[in-house]
């Protein structure tokens, strides 16, 4: 046995708080790109970021300090104080956010070890989710950089990156809560789903692409659906030189690879009878189309973003037990 009594009472609502935490951090990362209020705030200080400007002349100071980057100069040239404060904020919430977080996922890590609560191996383990959440606080500084100096946006390899380490973190923290609610179940009862890992799979490099697709702005090219102005493949598929790089083809890339995800959980979903996953991808697809169509309206692409972790959370919940197998097996149904 891994765990006294007390691991699974407090450790498991602390794990929840974590993910909830995370999931909002997306939530508010991708109102943040969507905005365009990411490069807003031009220094990263991890220590003491916490207040805000509080008087005219630090909002002032703050806001020559916008003035002097490529997306101000090139594309947000006039833009007024109060409009300037309305993107700060975004940017704001969202870093004081990613510090809470860390302080949520850590604190409690230096308390289990200080303490010894658990078993060497299971803080080991635990003990990777504070560095990762430290390491996307970094991505987050090294993705705003790239758009600081040359571009007038951020790279979007660095923001698909910066997603892909919130995914991993989510990921991660939902693992650890399925082996504490199912850690009564005997491995040799536990399934093997094939199927789920098929789909992870195949989600992930949606996820990410999703990603390059949300930094090249490549929802705002090709509004149709499910066609591409009446192409199953557009002609900048074949032309971009750099295939990764071209809005149109890689929304192409990102729709086959979503059809394809669709196609393998319809047949997987139908055939194990995993109704809610199913529904949640048939959601899934239809908040894409409708960002398509509406040139990426904040409340669909913020929805389609977050939709996507829920999706991540059910595939590896489905890794480690079905509810009903769960269920039969759990301390409370002796």
């Amino acid at each position: 046995m891994t765990a006294p009594l007390l691991y699974p009472r407090w450790l498991s609502g602390w794990l929840v708080a974590c993910g909830v935490m995370v999931v909002l951090m997306i939530l508010v990362g991708g109102i943040t790109r969507l905005t365009e209020s990411g490069l807003s705030m031009v220094t990263w200080n991890p220590v003491t970021g916490w207040v805000p400007p509080v008087s005219h002349q630090a909002w002032e100071e703050a806001f020559v300090a916008y003035q002097a980057t490529p997306e101000y100069q090139h594309i947000n040239r006039g833009m007024s104080l109060s409009e300037f404060q309305g993107i700060y904020w975004w940017e704001f919430i969202h870093r004081v956010l990613g510090r809470l977080t860390g302080l949520i996922v850590a604190l409690p890590i230096l308390i289990i070890w200080l303490r010894r609560l658990l078993p060497p191996a299971d803080l080991r383990r635990l003990a990777m989710l504070p560095l990762l959440v430290g390491l996307q606080g970094y991505m987050g500084w090294y993705m705003v950089k790239s758009g600081l100096v040359d571009r007038t946006d951020v790279s979007p390899y660095r923001l698909m990156m910066h997603l892909s380490l919130a995914l991993i973190v989510l990921g991660l923290i939902v693992r650890e809560w399925a082996k504490l609610r199912w850690q009564a179940m005997p491995p040799a009862s536990r399934p093997k789903p094939l199927g789920l890992w098929v789909l992870l799979g195949l989600f992930i490099p949606t996820m990410m692409v999703g990603a390059l697709v949300a930094g090249l702005n490549g929802g705002m090219v090709y509004n149709t659906f499910p066609l591409m102005n009446g192409h199953w493949m557009p002609p900048e598929v074949t032309a971009a030189p750099v295939l990764f790089e071209d809005p149109a083809a890689v929304q192409w890339i990102h729709r086959v690879l979503a059809f394809g995800f669709l196609g393998a959980t319809v047949f997987y979903g139908i055939q194990e009878k995993r109704w809610g996953l199913l529904c949640l991808v048939m959601l899934q697809v239809t908040l894409g189309a409708i960002t398509v169509l509406g040139q990426v309206p904040l409340w669909a692409a913020s929805w389609h973003q977050v939709n996507a972790a829920f999706i991540l959370v059910m595939l590896i919940l489905g890794l480690y037990a079905r509810p009903a197998e769960a269920a039969r097996t759990s301390p409370s149904a002796h």
